[in-house]
């Protein structure tokens, strides 16, 4: 059985020994990428692209998964309409500046007009691919997105940045201090070389 990583929230992937480790112990590394980048490549940072070209990670193009992504609109609305959810505070905390920058093809159209209406996003003025979300809300869909993706094609959701293990809508310090604990231990106990060959998986 494989065993494959979808990485997330960003789509360029790090440069750093997250990408190491899952390069060298995961049979596939995925990304999740919107289909604006088949075309527009250049808009991949330079060391995602020699990962690209060297089949050492792989791109899942969004559009490709349309069908699914509706999928995520029930289950999300029904959240904004619970009382755990606290929407009137998530309206301030956007009021305040404290947003995400998304790109729009991850997520329908429909969703992304909703999120504005109800004050939970707005359109981006410097860009018109990407849309600012609300930052709890936006990790909350990424949270969706990646789990929606990897259970459709055989993922496992992973991500390095410990701000995104956290799905409390509080921003609980001490659950980030037990995830910030738990990665500390996995880069003490996983060994890994500095750099990884960019031309083959192969390690001896």
């Amino acid at each position: 059985m494989e065993k494959n990583l979808l990485y997330y929230p960003y789509i360029n992937i790090p440069n750093n020994s997250w990408t190491t480790k899952s390069i060298l112990y995961w049979d596939k590394v995925g990304i999740i990428v919107p289909d604006e980048f088949h075309w527009k490549p250049e808009k991949f940072e330079p060391y995602t692209v020699e990962l690209l070209k060297s089949d050492l990670i792989e791109g899942m193009y969004v559009g490709q998964h349309i069908y699914e992504l509706r999928n995520i609109e029930k289950v999300f609305f029904n959240l904004l309409d619970s009382e755990q959810f606290n929407l009137e505070q998530h309206q301030l905390n956007f009021q305040k500046g404290n947003h995400l920058k998304i790109y729009r093809e991850k997520f329908t159209e429909f969703l992304l007009r909703q999120l504005i209406e109800i004050k939970l996003a707005s359109r981006n003025p410097e860009d018109g691919s990407t849309i600012l979300i609300e930052y709890n809300t936006a990790k909350i869909l990424m949270f969706y997105l990646v789990t929606t993706l990897s259970f459709v094609k055989n993922y496992t959701p992973s991500t390095d940045k410990i701000e995104f293990l956290n799905m409390n809508f509080d921003n609980s310090n001490d659950q980030m201090k037990l995830s910030s604990i738990r990665q500390n231990l996995i880069d003490d106990l996983i060994p890994f070389p500095i750099t990884v060959p960019l031309k083959s998986k192969k390690v001896l």
